[in-house]
């Protein structure tokens, strides 16, 4: 095999229907430059003589670590904090008003009995920057979620980035992009700047595959967004089916601008475009 070869057609089938059946990710055919490259950073940390090999191992152990593996060199891990700023605007001035949480708490609806709980996941959150923002933007307004059990929770496919998200370490260059305030919410660690401590320990980090059932359920606000774009409709069809099972009556979905959602009825309510 030469450095440059890519994936023959049939190869490029066989590990697209690995992906698919594993994940529910489409990988389209202009993805078979990204995919071979993938394939082959596999091969050589395996010390594999071909992609007819590679292939071989996966389908002998469809449920093993390799696959796990694999699925974490293909997945995107393109992200940044308060991404769509729209968004995190919204979760602040609209979903986290004070008289909104005050009159739904007291009025019971957001409780069950002897639970006291307010519940957000952020869903495909790569390496941690939606689920750290989302954390900066509940410290900070904190005093409206006084009484309640506030909880955070933060997934993705990839057990890497998980791991990543984790230690809260980023490049100081992504830092000095953020306003002052959100600054103080990060220290030096060496030559990068983490995430602070009482901002870290608000996060459960957890892997979880989308196209299983949610292991969280009773959520006030599910963040999924820039990961419903590379799934085909069947697929995409079963993660929203597994995600809105999650979400409490009268809860909310928060998704990218391009996910193309609203085709398929879940009878979701269209709050408004971001």
């Amino acid at each position: 095999m030469t450095p440059h070869a890519q994936l023959s057609d049939t190869e490029f089938h066989q590990v697209q229907r690995i992906v698919y059946k594993a994940a529910g990710l489409a990988i389209a055919e202009n993805g078979r430059v990204l995919l071979s490259s993938r394939v082959r950073k596999r091969l050589k940390i395996l010390g594999l003589e071909s992609f007819r090999d590679y292939i071989r191992l996966l389908s002998r152990d469809p449920n093993g670590t390799e696959l796990t593996a694999f699925l974490d060199a293909v997945c995107s891990k393109e992200t940044s904090f308060f991404r769509t700023p729209s968004h995190f605007d919204w979760f602040i001035s609209e979903f986290l008003s004070k008289p909104k949480l005050k009159d739904e708490f007291d009025s019971g609806f957001w409780q069950k009995p002897g639970r006291k709980s307010f519940r957000v996941w952020s869903a495909a959150c790569s390496s941690g920057e939606e689920a750290y923002s989302l954390a900066i933007i509940l410290q900070h307004h904190k005093d409206r979620l006084a009484g309640l059990d506030v909880q955070l929770f933060a997934s993705d496919l990839s057990t890497s980035v998980i791991e990543y998200a984790k230690d809260g370490i980023y490049s100081p260059k992504d830092i000095s992009k953020l306003d002052i305030a959100v600054q103080n919410y990060f220290e030096p660690d060496g030559v990068d700047m983490r995430v602070k401590s009482a901002v870290r320990k608000q996060v459960q980090f957890f892997q979880h595959n989308l196209m299983q059932p949610a292991p969280h359920k009773d959520l006030d606000c599910l963040f999924l967004r820039n990961v419903l774009i590379y799934f085909d409709k069947s697929s995409k069809a079963k993660v929203l089916g597994h995600v809105i099972d999650a979400i409490r009556p009268g809860g909310f979905l928060v998704t990218g601008p391009s996910e193309g959602v609203f085709d398929i009825p879940f009878g979701l309510q269209r709050l408004r475009p971001f």
